[in-house]
């Protein structure tokens, strides 16, 4: 939920702050602000709560403040580029990982790739089960890549997987599913 968040208000262009939050809504929270005004609020909603409603399984929660947000956005965190040139790529990775692993770790790490051409990174699936390992889960990610200038061509796409997929196993001891 974290990793939403920070995607939709990443486009702000803003200097975000993280810090925990007391709250007896949640059991576990953080609150994220820019130049002192709150931006969201998320966490677990705490076990009292979901008893008053009874609900019998964790419940993680935001709330965006969007008149806070409004009043940030400026002509400057709007980007408006040409339509591409050439065909962007989609590349699927399924990776199994420690239950502790979040996604936005994943997500994270993946940023840190230095390839020009790796424009998008999404999270389509998360899986813990049947058919996995005890203590792991898979999630399953899709990231896009694009040369502005060209078409990609095979080597330069194997590059950009080839390392992330070193950074996933590296960083985060993942596996390939």
């Amino acid at each position: 939920l974290k990793a939403y968040v920070k995607i939709l208000l990443d486009k702000l262009n803003l200097d975000l702050h993280e810090s925990a939050l007391e709250d007896d809504r949640f059991s576990d929270a953080l609150e994220i602000t820019a130049e002192g005004k709150t931006l969201a609020r998320l966490g677990k909603v705490s076990p009292q709560l979901l008893k008053d409603f009874d609900i019998s399984q964790e419940v993680f929660y935001a709330e965006i403040e969007l008149e806070n947000c409004q009043s940030f956005r400026t002509n400057e965190n709007l980007k408006f580029v040409d339509i591409p040139k050439f065909n962007k790529i989609r590349r699927d990775l399924a990776l199994l990982v420690d239950k502790t692993i979040s996604y936005s770790e994943l997500y994270e790490l993946a940023k840190k790739n230095k390839s020009p051409f790796l424009k998008k990174i999404n999270l389509f699936d998360v899986y813990e089960g049947k058919n996995l390992p005890e203590g792991k889960k898979s999630y399953a990610m899709s990231f896009e890549l694009l040369n502005e200038e060209k078409t990609l061509e095979d080597k330069d796409i194997t590059e950009v997987m080839n390392a992330l997929i070193k950074s996933f196993t590296k960083e985060l001891n993942a596996e390939l599913r």
